[in-house]
């Protein structure tokens, strides 16, 4: 999570692989279908592309 908050908040990185991580990762543990976008504007709030 970390990793991810420093490549995408910090640096503005996409880090497109890690997102996916994330969403997995957090559908795994919560045993549900969650949509992807609710995971990661959750976690990391609202993304503006540029």
């Amino acid at each position: 999570m970390l990793e991810l908050v420093i490549s995408a908040i910090v640096l503005g990185e996409p880090a497109a692989e890690l997102r996916s991580e994330l969403v997995e990762l957090t559908r795994r543990r919560s045993g549900s279908d969650v949509p992807g976008g609710l995971i990661l504007h959750s976690a990391l709030g609202l993304r503006s592309d540029p």
